[in-house]
């Protein structure tokens, strides 16, 4: 232990301040002088409070000005980076899960809500999600637009996920954005759209409102994802992960529930998407299979006396149309006939040994929704093994269906753009 930075034998290349306010300002003086180039303010207290918080955060960056030091925070909780076996976060392992390696990339101004993203991955599938974490809390000096630029030229980030409450400089994030969608999916959950919110952030993180309707337009324009609530980072980012774009807005329905067929339509509708026309070969094939009470169309309704085999069975025929771009499976696993380790052994064996075999199945996003008890938890378990995207929900499913299709368009445009220059 050293009363000072200054004390430290030898080079210093980051330093984590956790200390009360007041104190902050002579370590970070002293971290100018030892020429410390990362430093990390964990401690509260500065802008988001207001009157001589404010005062204290911008003699901070006069601190460093001039200098080779940068400041993440204050009022932050960290970073993360898991190849590098680097962890700051102050909050024990057994209250904040860390997610081990994986192909995200997030930034968060809040610490809270970044605790609650990296605890949520961790608990979900095999738990290796993260390549990098930071949150950054008043963006006094890091800030948005610093960690985007960072992601977007990390060789280990192939997803970026953001939380954002307003912008330090919406310009400059715009331009990085416009940049980086084309090569690598941007989400962002931006909080801070009401007045009410406003007011809300402006006492959480010193954060500066904008008009929502611009920032939503903006953000679509340049190719980023907009996701309205928390969980639907966690939804998107389990689709990005595991399963292909979607290559258009033709939905399949494949379920033994005619209820949530019907359901499940009007919420393909209600997100502006379509039912698929299956091709005639297609409904003669199922028909050939099926008995005439199966519901041998789009959406596939198998009814209550479904096996496993034939769920499967359409499963695979929507796989093989060309005409569907997204398949949504519905499985409620009560019918008398349908056996669970059996439906698990056919899907199993489809995904990993028949759907390799047909490149044009393979293009298909496909997730799926499983209704009722303890057999549902058993599918779902097998499903996240299959890496097929599970929600409680088809119209959950449905709302991160139409985000994926909406950067899938993005992307169409923005190749035709490209080949329009090149001529």
């Amino acid at each position: 232990m050293y009363k000072s930075v200054l004390d430290i034998p030898g080079e210093v290349d980051a330093v984590v301040i956790a200390i009360p306010a007041r104190f902050v300002q002579q370590v970070v003086e002293d971290c100018v002088a030892k020429q410390v180039k990362a430093v990390i303010v964990e401690s509260g207290g500065f802008a988001e409070i207001g009157g001589e918080g404010k005062v204290m955060q911008e003699k901070l960056i006069k601190t460093i000005e001039g200098s080779n030091t940068r400041i993440m925070g204050p009022n932050c909780i960290g970073i993360l980076s898991p190849m590098d076996g680097i962890d700051t976060i102050f909050i024990p392992r057994d209250r904040v899960g860390r997610p081990s390696l994986g192909p995200i990339s997030f930034c968060t101004q809040s610490g809270a809500l970044g605790s609650a993203v990296l605890d949520a991955f961790n608990h979900a599938g095999d738990g290796a999600w993260f390549s990098r974490f930071a949150s950054y809390g008043n963006a006094s000096d890091i800030n948005e637009s610093d960690l985007l630029e960072y992601f977007g030229n990390d060789k280990k980030t192939e997803i970026i996920l953001a939380h954002l409450e307003g912008f330090k400089d919406g310009r400059r994030f715009m331009e990085l954005a416009k940049q980086i969608t084309p090569k690598k999916p941007v989400v962002v959950l931006k909080t801070n759209r009401t007045s009410l919110g406003a007011k809300a952030s402006e006492s959480h993180s010193a954060s500066v409102a904008a008009n929502d309707e611009v920032v939503s337009s903006l953000l679509k324009q340049h190719g980023v994802i907009r996701v309205n609530e928390f969980q639907e980072l966690i939804r998107i980012a389990k689709v990005l992960r595991y399963q292909p774009l979607p290559m258009g807005r033709r939905v399949g329905i494949v379920t033994d529930g005619g209820g949530f067929a019907v359901s499940a339509s009007d919420a393909v509708e209600k997100q502006g998407l379509k039912l698929g026309q299956l091709e005639p070969s297609t409904i003669n094939t199922l028909k050939a299979k099926f008995p005439p009470w199966y519901i041998s169309s789009n959406p596939l309704d198998l009814t209550g006396t479904v096996t496993a085999e034939e769920f499967i069975f359409g499963l695979e025929q929507f796989c093989f149309d060309p005409n569907i771009d997204i398949i949504v499976m519905i499985i409620i696993p009560s019918a008398p006939q349908f056996e669970v380790f059996e439906f698990l052994y056919h899907l199993s064996n489809f995904m990993v040994k028949v759907k390799p075999m047909h490149p044009e199945s393979a293009k298909k996003t496909i997730f799926a929704t499983t209704l009722g008890g303890e057999e549902s938890d058993i599918i779902e378990a097998k499903l996240n093994k299959l890496d097929i995207p599970s929600y409680s929900t088809p119209d959950k499913g449905l709302e991160i269906a139409k985000y994926l299709v909406e950067y899938r368009e993005f992307l169409n445009r923005h190749m035709v753009d490209e080949e329009r220059e090149a001529c």
